[in-house]
């Protein structure tokens, strides 16, 4: 059943995008919008995607912040102070990635284009691709301290693997 929903939920975001955010079908053929043939006007790319991305996400970041604060028994603070800053990371990589940055990659070649806030603002995107650098990196960290935690609580204090002092 929950395979069954995730795959009708996929689908109806595949559609949604395509149809609002992509091009999609029209009366012309798929994706026709013909954004290349327009010489006086160059390349102006479609970021309607990255801001239904950012308007689907917001609220389950929203509910999701919540449901740590209210729902962690107390016993499980230090684990839930771990989800909150994976959370925090994670919420913040979908604001940069979707409303400041919004980076654009030029697939075969190695390089790309921005559109977001920062890049019409004027920071060079070489700033921007640091951010974003660091931005995965705290998330991979904060991944990574949650399974060690998860693992070391999950361990008997006897056990090889534990990092403690007293054996």
């Amino acid at each position: 059943v929950m395979l069954r929903l995730f795959v009708a939920f996929f689908l109806f975001i595949a559609i949604a995008l395509a149809q609002f955010g992509m091009g999609g079908f029209n009366n012309r053929g798929f994706n026709s919008n013909n954004r290349f043939n327009q010489p006086s006007r160059g390349f102006q790319g479609n970021n309607s995607y990255f801001r239904f991305i950012f308007a689907f996400t917001l609220p389950i970041n929203l509910v999701t912040f919540y449901l740590i604060q209210t729902k962690t028994p107390s016993r499980s603070t230090s684990f839930k102070y771990l989800l909150l800053n994976l959370h925090f990371w994670v919420s913040f990589n979908d604001v940069f990635n979707s409303i400041l940055f919004n980076g654009i990659p030029l697939f075969p070649i190695v390089g790309g284009f921005c559109e977001g806030l920062l890049c019409r603002a004027g920071v060079p995107m070489h700033y921007c691709l640091s951010v974003l650098h660091h931005l995965f990196t705290n998330i991979d960290f904060s991944l990574v301290m949650g399974f060690m935690y998860r693992h070391q609580t999950l361990l008997p204090h006897y056990h090889s693997l534990k990092m403690t002092k007293v054996r």
